[in-house]
């Protein structure tokens, strides 16, 4: 007679060959976006199995807050510097196993590496400026000698120097044909206002130039920064453009007359590209009934 065995069976939990999750496509931020800007981030992982697998993939996308979105995209809007700029996210992929399979098709293990993070991106947002106090020649406490401009060469009242300190200040002592250098001692706010020079007027009949173009605005003056100023000279009769690009007239029967010159304020050299304001000059007056253009 053979002997009976008897086989004792103890419940365990056995993880035979469990699939694993990697990254194919790495989430990766749009470089520097702009301010109030967005940015769609990309993430796509794929299940390993060393035998043949049944379950899904799902996908969180988190930061510092907790989970924000969910799927293989999540796109970011309104993103400003303050609260967004260096904000850190990542997301997960989690393996989830078929539930509703039955027999031996429920034994598929968790993934072994379940959930997974994808690499982290930092966003990077641009700044935005933003001036919230302007500097004002009356501001409290600050020197007057700081909304001082040092003047080269002297102006017609023999002055080196612009003084605007006070409320109201003006100065307007300049003249054409003169090449001035303007120096701020401070960084202030000034109001200037341009006139550029009138046309000169045709000889056969007297016709007249139009009047210079007027232009007005606020400024940052900058401390230490060279400015250049020119006035605009008139138009001669029947001739010569006024100094500061004036257009020479005389040509044809009627004699026209020159074009006013430009009065502009630039920064270091005399150049379109480096323009603060300008007033345009008149044009010459022609052998028509018509005035001169006026100027812009």
């Amino acid at each position: 007679m053979s002997p009976l065995a008897f086989c004792r069976k103890i419940q365990t939990n056995v993880r035979l060959n469990p699939p694993f999750i990697a990254y194919v496509t790495q989430p990766e931020s749009s470089g520097s976006i702009a301010h109030l800007g967005s940015t769609t981030l990309t993430g796509i992982a794929t299940v390993n199995y060393y035998v043949p697998g049944i379950g899904t993939l799902g996908y969180e996308w988190r930061d510092s807050t907790g989970v924000i979105g969910v799927g293989t995209q999540l796109t970011l809007s309104n993103l400003t510097d303050i609260s967004d700029s260096g904000r850190e996210i990542t997301q997960r992929a989690i393996f989830y196993p078929d539930s509703t399979r039955v027999g031996i098709q429920t034994f598929q293990p968790e993934a072994l590496n379940s959930p997974l993070s994808s690499d982290t991106v930092t966003l990077s947002v641009k700044s935005l400026i933003s001036i919230t106090s302007q500097p004002d020649t009356d501001t409290p406490g600050v020197p007057a000698d700081e909304f001082v401009i040092d003047l080269s060469p002297a102006g017609t009242d023999g002055t080196t120097e612009i003084n605007l300190s006070a409320d109201e200040s003006t100065f307007s002592a300049f003249t054409t044909g003169i090449e001035y250098t303007l120096i701020p001692r401070g960084t202030f706010v000034a109001k200037l206002t341009a006139n550029g020079a009138s046309g000169g007027s045709s000889i056969e009949r007297s016709v007249a130039g139009g009047n210079g173009g007027n232009a007005t605005g606020d400024f940052v003056f900058e401390s230490g920064v060279s400015y250049k100023l020119r006035l605009g000279g008139a138009g001669v009769t029947g001739g010569a453009g006024g100094y500061s690009g004036g257009g020479n007239g005389g040509g044809g029967s009627g004699a026209g007359g020159g074009g006013g010159g430009f009065t502009g304020l630039f920064e270091s050299t005399v150049a379109q590209a480096n323009a603060i304001i300008i007033a345009g000059g008149g044009g010459g007056g022609a052998n028509d009934p018509a005035v001169g253009g006026v100027g812009g």
